[in-house]
């Protein structure tokens, strides 16, 4: 006997013909209502999400108030960050659960086993903050790669730009400057040259 389809299957067909699904087009093939089964229509988007990320590695975001869309692969960088937030701020809330639980009435199993899950929770949570700032600073560290990397682009395109002109009109007493000096030159101007990037560091 043929299983039916799940409403996360259904909704799954709907995304092979679009990218966006609104509240009202789910309820509508879903049989529900778009205002009062809201909580129906999101653990169904929630199930359609997981199968569509496994099977054609497209993942879903919530639109407010109008309902899902497939996110672009560029957007999943940051929507696992986003995920990644939340599991901490549960994790963090976790940890003061069990620290704020009294250990007076508790038997000593019991007192046992919650002072073991906060020691647990504890090593979880400093272990998410040192990573967190480890990926702080190897973020800083690309963005100065990139800027030195643009510095550089830049710095370049201004020695050809002087290599251009002193190759059109270039003259040292008479003679025509050589290659060799004519790349000295255009490198020296702009290491000399009053408020350029190399003299302001």
């Amino acid at each position: 006997m043929t299983r039916p389809p799940s409403r996360a299957d259904i909704l799954c067909g709907l995304f092979q013909h679009t990218d966006m699904v609104t509240y009202e087009q789910a309820a509508d093939t879903l049989g529900l209502d778009p205002a009062d089964d809201r909580k129906a229509i999101h653990s169904a988007m929630r199930g359609a999400g997981r199968k569509l990320l496994a099977k054609d590695g497209r993942a879903l975001r919530v639109v407010p108030d109008v309902g899902y869309r497939v996110a672009a692969a560029n957007e999943h960088i940051t929507l696992a960050r986003e995920r990644k937030k939340r599991a901490n701020t549960q994790m963090s809330t976790g940890l003061d659960v069990l620290s704020g639980t009294d250990l007076t009435g508790l038997s000593a199993e019991a007192r046992d086993a919650v002072l073991a899950e906060r020691s647990s929770f504890s090593r979880i949570v400093d272990f998410i903050v040192a990573s967190d700032r480890r990926q702080q600073k190897t973020e800083a560290a690309v963005e100065e790669i990139k800027g030195q990397v643009t510095r550089t682009a830049e710095e370049t395109a201004e020695v050809r730009e002087r290599l251009a002109r002193l190759e059109q009109g270039g003259y040292d007493g008479g003679g025509q400057l050589t290659p060799g000096q004519i790349y000295a030159t255009a490198t020296e101007e702009i290491r000399v040259t009053p408020g350029s990037e190399h003299d302001r560091r």
